[in-house]
């Protein structure tokens, strides 16, 4: 209220003594900012009458006025200081953003294409329309200028780039497209610039198919117009023509594999393994003596493993809570195991080299041949110490040795592996669950516990909630001791893979005096039955337990119960059906948002 007092009182004392134009102008816009335009506009009005042919005070009266929605009286002093001053820009400039706020977009076009004509459409004064019909989102009319223009002046490529963005502002792909293709012609230099502009509109599948289309039209297409294909084929994760266009890239010379290394990297983050290991190989028959070749080696190599990996998951379904260990071709393992020690022998002294030794000693464990396996994890720990695969190499050698049954053996692997360097946290965490467990097995319940508090307390530890199914079982008021060891050979023979003596164990526990760690045996007895195919077992111990108030784990029966259905025996509604008993029965589960999301999957497939 003081301030609008005072500028009342500064306006009353300027108007008594007139000339001082600038302090007039000062106090308009102070008027202005404070949104007593009538106020702004009388000053504005003043400075314009003493100075007719100052824009400035042209443009700010207009601007007021159009504030205000006083149009008509806008396009009266517009008219005028078009009349006193012809050709110039600003006015004309002025009047058609003046004829689009009062929604008379034609006569803005028309005001606008008269004046362009005179010039000829001038590359400046054509950009300069353009760019405000844009401002007052007359995007059509900006598209009609520019087009006039880069038809007009003979020199497209000053508007093929904004015709573009335009184009695909308006969803025009196709048209957007053409704008581009027709640059990267002229003006090669600009394919990043255009790649750019492409990528804010191809996330989009209907735009990037158009632009692929348009792309795609051109029959000898240069660099330039490759090098945006490339990056529209990766976005699209179309692999193969990725890779093609890659080839036509090395052809002119200056790629160096750079195209085809990152072609690699794309597919290979992206899961389609078979197009990496593609991609790699044809970089190093092309590049052998590059001197990244060891990385290249061990990503071709390790692409290699995960097809391998991919037919595994096939054989033993992610769904299923525990593996049968069905394993693909024994040969197809020694191929990658081969390679693996290729570059072992290639590169010795590398840390290529030490992730290798990890890799086969892995890849050993996982068909079954312990002593292979831990051949190369002595390997590493005991050469490669300062190796991050160290790490990796005390946790195998520790599974290893619980499989064996040696769990003083476990205790110290484990234990190892959390104090080695490593910069994966997971396999730390792995460690650490697993020394929890080992502890577990030599029914040591204070290390257990202890172990048990430091997993709980890592909140990106995803093995917490594991490690809490065991927190209620530990505690002597809830379990006797004889049911806790056989619970511990149980737990022990899943992790050494005899999941049919696990079942007969937690089948023994489903009668436990414990209402939990009879809900335990229960729960697992149900997740082995379904691991061995068993599924109509499976069913049964869910459903009977369904009505047990004391069966904490009642929600993930029904989840697993949905799997049974959809996985194991294809009957979709019955899965649909047990999904929503989740959202029905425990509103509160954590697995709420996967039973929700799952039931409209299945609903929409």
């Amino acid at each position: 209220m003081k301030l609008f007092l005072f500028l009342s009182l500064f306006l009353t004392s300027l108007i008594a003594q007139p000339g001082d134009l600038n302090n007039k102008l000062m106090l308009a816009g102070q008027f202005e900012q404070l949104n007593q335009f009538e106020k702004a506009k009388t000053i504005y009005l003043d400075l314009h009458k003493t100075k007719p042919l100052d824009y400035l005070f042209l443009e700010s009266l207009v601007r007021v006025c159009n504030r205000l929605k006083q149009y008509d009286e806008s396009i009266s002093y517009l008219n005028k200081w078009n009349e006193q001053m012809p050709g110039d820009i600003n006015g004309v400039n002025l009047l058609g953003k003046t004829y689009f706020m009062q929604g008379k977009e034609k006569e803005a076009l028309a005001l606008w294409d008269d004046f362009l004509k005179v010039y000829n459409y001038e590359i400046n004064y054509t950009k300069i329309l353009a760019y405000s019909a844009i401002e007052v989102k007359g995007f059509e009319t900006a598209i009609n200028l520019l087009e006039k223009g880069k038809n007009a002046s003979g020199q497209p490529i000053y508007f093929l780039l904004d015709l573009g963005y335009l184009y695909g502002y308006m969803m025009q792909y196709d048209k957007a497209a053409e704008a581009y293709v027709e640059l990267l012609e002229l003006e090669p230099g600009q394919s990043a610039q255009i790649e750019g502009r492409i990528r804010t509109t191809s996330n989009n599948p209907d735009a990037a198919r158009e632009y692929i289309k348009a792309f795609e039209k051109i029959e000898d297409p240069n660099e330039a117009t490759l090098r945006v294909m490339l990056a529209l084929y990766i976005d699209q994760r179309m692999f193969p023509k990725s890779i093609e266009t890659a080839l036509k890239l090395e052809n002119f010379g200056k790629d160096n594999g750079v195209s085809l290394y990152r072609v690699g990297e794309e597919s290979f983050y992206a899961g389609d393994y078979p197009s990496a290991v593609s991609a790699y190989s044809t970089l190093l028959d092309k590049y052998p003596t590059r001197p990244d070749k060891p990385i290249i080696n061990l990503n071709l190599v390790k692409a290699l493993e995960e097809i391998l990996n991919l037919k595994y998951r096939e054989l033993n379904p992610d769904w299923k809570p525990y593996d049968l260990g069905i394993l693909p071709e024994k040969e197809e393992y020694e191929k990658v195991i081969s390679k693996y020690l290729e570059i072992i022998s290639s590169f010795k002294n590398s840390e290529t080299a030490s992730e290798a030794i990890y890799r086969t000693g892995y890849l050993y464990y996982k068909i079954n041949d312990p002593g292979e396996a831990e051949s190369r994890f002595n390997d590493l720990v005991e050469n490669r110490p300062n190796s991050q695969f160290a790490a990796n190499a005390w946790l195998g050698k520790g599974l290893i040795a619980l499989k064996k049954d040696n769990v003083d053996l476990a205790i110290h692997a484990f234990s190892s592996a959390i104090t080695a360097f490593s910069t994966d946290p997971d396999v730390k965490n792995r460690a650490r669950f697993n020394l929890m467990m080992s502890w577990f097995f030599k029914n040591d319940i204070d290390k257990t516990l202890e172990l048990l508090t430091e997993i709980v307390g890592v909140p990106t530890d995803n093995l917490a909630n594991d490690a809490l199914e065991l927190a209620p079982l530990i505690n002597k008021k809830m379990t006797d001791s004889l049911s806790l060891l056989k619970l511990a050979s149980a737990e022990r023979a899943i992790i050494q893979g005899e999941l049919l003596d696990a079942f007969k164990l937690f089948s023994e526990l489903k009668n436990s005096p414990s209402p939990i760690m009879a809900a335990l045996a229960r729960f697992r007895s149900a997740e082995l039955a379904a691991s061995l195919n068993n599924y109509d077992e499976a069913i049964s111990i869910i459903e009977t337990s369904s009505g047990d108030q004391f069966n904490i784990y009642a929600d993930k029966s029904l989840f697993l119960q949905g799997q049974i259905y959809q996985f194991g025996k294809k009957d979709i509604q019955k899965a649909i059906s047990s999904y929503e008993q989740i959202l029905i029965q425990f509103p509160k589960s954590i697995l709420n948002d996967k039973a929700r999301e799952t039931i409209l999957s299945l609903k929409n497939n």
